[in-house]
């Protein structure tokens, strides 16, 4: 009888949502990371990361939807996460220069799924989307890479799926 009681008053119990200061610190984390990504960006690039880079104006946009979306973070976690993820995606896909903040920014948005949402069910299965979008994207990109033979030319392409 106590298990069920303590299962009840756990499944009851929700985080209490955050205050101002809540807020403005998600705020202050957006405009760190956002700094953060400019900064990394402009090192992978000088790095010369990517032979053939985006250009500017989808670096300005893609640290503006990896980094800004923090700032609501508490507030809507499931469609920041969301969002954020998007933007993680179409970024390697347009070979924006940056990999460093957008791994970090994408691991936090999927922490804070679970940590602030409060229908659990909801956040596992956004969590579970996420996961299952993320591996479609990485073998989808990678059987593609193995049927370019200017990806790495180096590189027999004899066989089903070559080195």
């Amino acid at each position: 009888m106590h298990a069920t009681a303590s299962a009840v008053a756990f499944e009851a119990w929700a985080r209490p949502g955050p205050d101002r200061r809540g807020y403005r610190n998600d705020a202050i984390i957006a405009v760190v990371f956002a700094l953060g990504a400019a900064l990394s960006m402009s090192l992978y690039a000088r790095a010369g990361f990517y032979p053939h880079p985006a250009p500017v104006w989808v670096d300005v946009l893609w640290v503006a939807f990896i980094a800004l979306p923090l700032a609501a973070r508490r507030r809507w976690p499931c469609t920041v996460a969301l969002v954020v993820t998007a933007a993680f995606v179409v970024g390697q896909q347009l070979s924006v220069p940056e990999m460093l903040v957008g791994n970090i920014t994408t691991f936090f948005v999927f922490y804070t799924v679970g940590a602030w949402h409060s229908n659990r069910a909801r956040a596992a299965a956004v969590r579970g989307l996420i996961i299952v979008s993320m591996f479609i994207w990485l073998f989808g990109s990678l059987w593609l890479q193995v049927g370019d033979p200017t990806a790495v030319p180096n590189v027999s392409r004899a066989g089903l799926v070559s080195p």
